[in-house]
């Protein structure tokens, strides 16, 4: 009898991993390509360099990774690892991340460290076939430092998107489009240090927390919510399979101690 109840456990739990498996392969499929196609999308900071005492700091999370935070490049493209992880931007004195470790620094609660205006960062989409778009290039600048205001809810370092450039798989000619920052420049500062510590004349950085904000909303593409919201469902449905298998098995050895 308890062989035979080992043997379906057993059967149970390797049907379990075996879907999950499956279900989170399926999750990485991409779109049919008969009807879509990737468009590979760069984004760039271009500007960091005239901020010679600051770093910009990717952190990347995720539900199959660790954060994994990385000093930006200026000019080179942002990654963020696996396709389902989100990606934020971070700025900070340089002495700072130099004498505390950039692995050691609480990102999202640090009052040492001005989180990005800007949440949404393009990584690559798919489109349909009959949109001819190929390729597209995102360069953002960064205007400053501002404190928080009616527009950005915290303390921040202020981007925003001065050029977008998109090639194409067809005869349409390669697209450029040029901006400059919507809002007043009297409400940023060129110095990390006037935002970061308004009152001291000379800074002295201490661990310490602030409420988390909010984050500003974006629309995803509805291709790429499709998939995360498949793998959502995989997730909720191996929990509840897991919690059947405790059940199953927690009802076996009571039948089993009453048996004996």
């Amino acid at each position: 009898m308890k062989t035979i109840k080992f043997s379906i456990l057993s059967i149970l739990f390797i049907s379990f991993i075996f879907l999950i498996s499956i279900s989170s392969a399926k999750a990485d499929i991409p779109p049919d390509p008969n009807k879509y196609h990737l468009v590979e999308q760069c984004t760039k900071i271009a500007n960091i360099s005239n901020f010679s005492d600051v770093y910009l700091v990717a952190y990347t999370t995720g539900p199959m990774t660790p954060p994994d935070p990385y000093i930006i490049e200026e000019n080179k493209c942002l990654t963020r690892g696996y396709k389902f992880n989100t990606l934020a931007i971070y700025a900070m004195q340089k002495t700072y991340l130099d004498s505390k470790g950039i692995k050691n620094i609480d990102f999202v609660n640090d009052t040492n460290v001005l989180a990005s205006n800007i949440k949404d960062f393009k990584f690559g989409t798919y489109v349909d076939n009959s949109d001819p778009t190929n390729k597209e290039e995102y360069i953002y600048n960064v205007a400053g430092f501002m404190a928080k205001n009616v527009e950005v809810s915290y303390n921040s370092v202020y981007l925003f998107l001065s050029q977008k450039t998109t090639w194409y798989n067809d005869s349409t000619p390669t697209k450029t489009e040029n901006f400059t920052v919507a809002i007043s420049l009297d409400t940023i500062k060129s110095k990390i240090t006037d935002i970061l510590y308004p009152s001291t004349a000379t800074p002295a950085p201490t661990q310490t927390t602030n409420t988390p904000t909010s984050s500003p909303t974006s629309t995803p593409n509805p291709i790429i919510k499709l998939v995360s919201t498949g793998t959502s469902i995989i997730y909720i449905v191996g929990a509840i399979i897991l919690v059947v298998l405790i059940c199953l098995f927690v009802y076996l050895k009571k039948k089993n101690k009453i048996s004996n």
